[in-house]
């Protein structure tokens, strides 16, 4: 744990370091295992921003996590998250773009793991 998702317009020009920017930012926090985040990106060719398909981008990361964390500290994560995703969009030739940061809690009861291969 964590899960961090990222998902993206196809409009933009997403940097390929991306994940590895946001994974050193959870990483720097403090509060993960680096082996224990997983991150990937879901890029959808099909999408709306109002009433538009030109000109508007967005960028939604969801960053999935334990039950137990104050809001306080959700609320710090989110915004380390929304810099450095800030940061890796510095100087990208993409359109105006929304970038927005959720964390979600995972209910301790219904979540499984189990490391297999080792």
């Amino acid at each position: 744990m964590p899960h961090l998702t990222v998902e993206y317009s196809a409009n933009l020009n997403l940097p390929t370091d991306t994940l590895h920017t946001l994974n050193q930012t959870l990483i720097q926090s403090g509060h993960f295992e680096p082996l224990d985040i997983k991150s990937r990106t879901h890029r959808f060719d099909n999408f709306l921003i109002g009433s538009q398909t030109d000109g508007q981008a967005f960028v939604h990361a969801k960053l999935a996590i334990m039950q137990g964390r104050s809001p306080a500290i959700k609320s710090q994560l989110a915004a380390q998250l929304l810099n450095a995703l800030e940061a890796c969009m510095v100087n990208q030739p993409n359109p105006a773009t929304q970038l927005c940061v959720e964390i979600i809690e995972i209910d301790n009861a219904s979540y499984a793991k189990k490391v297999v291969g080792v």
